[in-house]
C-alpha cells in the first residue's frame, strides 16, 4: 500500500489504515478522490463502513489525530496509569515496551528509564526473576507513568516553516 500511496504526499499508510490530511473540504475531496483513483487502478478495494470522512480528529493506530496536533488515546494511556509495580523482569520488559510505544509524546522519558533498564542487564527474553526494587526505581517508576498521563501534544509540521538542521558527521559509525 505504501509503494501505491507513497507518493501521495498528503497521505499516512500503515499496512492497509490509510490517512488522508487535507487543508479545507474542498481539497480533502480531491485528496480522497486522488486515493480512490490509485487504490482503483490497482483493483484494490475498501470496506467502506470502516472508513470516515472529512472529520477534524480521529483515533488513528492508538493516537488521537487532531487539527492541533497528535497525542495518545485517553483509553491507551488509562491502562498505563493503573499499570501495578512489575514484579519480574518479564513484566518490567512489557512495562517498558509499552512506554516506548509513546516514547515520542515523553520529554525526557530516558533519563528516567536508567534505573528501570539496569533491572533488564544480563537478561534473557522471558526472565522470571524477582525485581528488588530500589527507591530511585520506584520513584522512576512513578515518574514515567506520570509522564504518560501528562504526554506533550505534539504539534503538526509546519511545511512553510524554516526547517534546521544539525548534523554529526562521523567517519566510523552511523546514528
Amino acid at each position: 500500500m505504501n509503494e501505491i500511496l507513497g507518493e501521495l504526499k498528503f497521505c499516512f499508510v500503515y499496512l492497509d489504515d490509510i490517512l488522508i490530511f487535507s487543508k479545507s473540504e474542498a481539497e480533502h475531496k480531491t485528496h480522497v478522490r486522488a486515493v480512490f483513483q490509485k487504490l482503483q487502478h490497482y483493483g484494490l478495494t475498501i470496506n467502506t463502513s470502516k472508513c470516515v470522512f472529512g472529520v477534524s480528529e480521529i483515533s488513528f493506530l492508538g493516537h488521537l489525530v487532531t487539527q492541533q496536533g497528535t497525542k495518545p488515546l485517553p483509553d491507551k494511556v488509562e491502562p498505563i496509569l493503573n499499570y501495578p509495580k512489575p514484579k519480574t523482569i518479564k513484566e518490567l520488559q512489557r512495562f517498558l515496551g509499552i512506554l516506548n510505544f509513546f516514547r515520542r509524546f515523553l520529554p525526557n522519558v530516558a533519563q528516567h528509564q536508567i534505573a528501570l533498564n539496569e533491572f533488564l542487564k544480563g537478561t534473557r527474553k522471558n526472565d522470571n526473576r524477582v525485581i528488588e526494587w530500589t527507591t530511585q526505581a520506584e520513584q522512576d517508576f512513578c515518574t514515567c507513568k506520570k509522564l504518560i498521563a501528562d504526554a506533550t501534544l505534539l504539534a503538526h509540521p509546519k511545511p512553510d516553516a524554516e526547517l534546521i538542521l544539525h548534523v554529526d558527521a562521523s567517519d566510523f559509525a552511523i546514528g
